[in-house]
Parts: structure tokens; C-alpha cells; sequence
């Protein structure tokens, strides 16, 4: 049997469901999945292990193509199991990681017992939930001492050609939401308080990669296709000015982690 099957789908589930901008952006991943596994950033390796502890349980929401999911399975867990909306996304974790059980789930509606997991983590993913149903079964899920990581990959802006791709990107259409998230999940007396942790990177690409890079943004990917064009060949060209003799981009970034412990019922042992 296929690990996935190990949990059922949900009942009612559908990958079309909601409407709006934020559901239309956060579902225009499927389309853009081998791009979005072969050039995002991966989460810095220190800072997880920093979070994770060997011997647990974890539950990854949001998991996608996999990125963090490669860090995690080298801490030796005592089960990992990786979740997401997208069964394209999925199918691009699967065929890097055959082993690890992939299911199609919203952070809203999980098909796991209580108290099944002692962490769960998101990577990239959690602006993206509807945070007071999400953190309700976030907390149902875990264990009394359980925690919840929110991780985000940020570009550093304060360098001033990193800010000028952003602008040709539009990537201000999201924004960083990091700290807003928390906030809400805190209000929400589920978690919190939580603590922040943060690591600097580079992340290398070479041109090819920096193209499938843009690509994979939701607020490109969704652009009319003539717009879509123009603005990836910008994009593009931007970066390659900023290559180096190997036609490599350096791309300053820095990880946020927003790390609580669960609040409220099954807190206690």
C-alpha cells in the first residue's frame, strides 16, 4: 500500500473549493510544481535542527514539493508525515521521497487522531490557512508538550537590487506576513507565546533555475500570459546582471521561525 494511503482523504475535500484572490493565488502552485521544487530555497539546515528533535512524531503541513520535507527526514524522526492541498505539489515529493507518507489535507481539517503528532511545522505555507479553524485542529492533532513551527524564507531587501527584483516581480502583492500570522494564531489562545529564531543564506541559481524561481511565484504564475512574459524575461535579465563568471546568482535571503508551544486544552501531561 502507498503510504498516502495510509490517511484517508477527508470527506468533502475538494481542491477546488473557496474562491477569492488569496484561495486563486494560494492554489496556482499545481501548475508551477517542477519549478517551484527545482528553484526555491530550502530551509537552513541549523535552524531546523534547532526546532526538531529526534525520536518525535511530526506532522508538515503545507509540505508541497518537499523542500523542507528533505531536511526533516535526516533527523531521524520517529515518523514524518507531509501534507497539502495540491496533489500536483505532492506528486513532485513523492517521486523524491517514496518513503514518506504524503497526503492530500488541509491544516483545517486533518485526517489524524488527537494527540497523534508532538510537532507540527509549515514551511512557507501557514499565510495561506484560515488560521482559527487551522490552529484549532493544529492543536487537536498534537500531544500534551506539543509545539507548532511556522517557518518563512524572506529575500533580504534591504539590499537594493533584491528589492528591485521584488518590485519587477510583484511579489509585494503577498508580502512578508510572518508576525501577523503568529499574532493571529496567539489570539486564537490555541499557542503562544511564541519565540522567533532567525538564519542568513544564500541561495545559488544559475539562470535556468533563476527563471523556473520566478515562475514558481503565485503572483506571477497567476498573471494574464503576455504580462506574465514581460515580466519573467525583466526578471530574468535583471538577475543575470548579477551573475557571476559561472552565470550563477547569489540571492541574499534570511528564514524566520516562529516556534510555540501548545496553549489551553491538552497543554499538561
Amino acid at each position: 500500500m502507498h503510504p498516502a494511503n495510509l490517511y484517508p482523504v477527508p470527506a468533502g475535500h475538494d481542491d477546488h473549493a473557496q474562491g477569492g484572490l488569496k484561495d486563486r493565488l494560494g492554489r496556482s502552485f499545481g501548475a508551477v510544481a517542477h519549478q517551484y521544487a527545482a528553484a526555491r530555497p530550502r530551509y537552513p539546515e541549523t535552524l531546523v535542527a534547532d526546532i526538531v528533535r529526534s525520536g518525535t512524531d511530526v506532522l508538515e503541513l503545507g509540505a508541497g514539493t518537499g523542500l523542507l520535507t528533505r531536511t526533516l527526514v535526516s533527523f531521524g524522526l520517529a515518523s514524518l508525515v507531509a501534507t497539502d492541498l495540491d496533489r500536483q505539489m505532492l506528486q513532485e515529493l513523492r517521486g523524491a521521497l517514496p518513503a514518506t507518507p504524503a497526503v492530500v489535507a488541509r491544516a483545517e481539517h486533518l485526517p489524524f487522531p488527537d494527540q497523534h503528532f508532538d510537532l507540527v511545522i509549515a514551511g512557507q505555507a501557514a499565510h495561506w490557512f484560515d488560521l482559527k479553524p487551522a490552529a484549532q485542529e493544529i492543536r487537536r492533532v498534537l500531544r500534551p508538550g506539543g509545539e507548532l513551527a511556522l517557518l518563512w524564507n524572506h529575500r533580504s531587501l534591504e539590499v537594493d537590487w533584491v528589492a528591485q527584483f521584488d518590485r519587477i516581480t510583484r511579489a509585494y502583492a503577498v508580502g512578508t506576513v510572518d508576525r501577523e500570522v503568529a499574532e493571529e494564531i496567539s489570539a486564537t489562545g490555541c499557542f503562544g507565546p511564541f519565540t522567533l529564531r532567525k538564519a542568513t543564506f544564500e541561495h545559488r541559481v544559475d539562470l535556468e533555475g533563476a527563471r523556473s524561481l520566478v515562475q514558481s511565484f503565485s503572483h506571477v504564475s497567476t498573471l494574464p500570459p503576455d504580462t506574465r512574459a514581460a515580466v519573467i524575461e525583466e526578471a530574468v535579465e535583471h538577475l543575470r546582471l548579477r551573475a557571476d563568471q559561472n552565470g550563477v546568482v547569489s540571492i541574499p535571503y534570511y528564514c524566520e521561525a516562529y516556534v510555540a508551544p501548545i496553549m489551553g486544552k491538552h497543554a499538561e501531561s
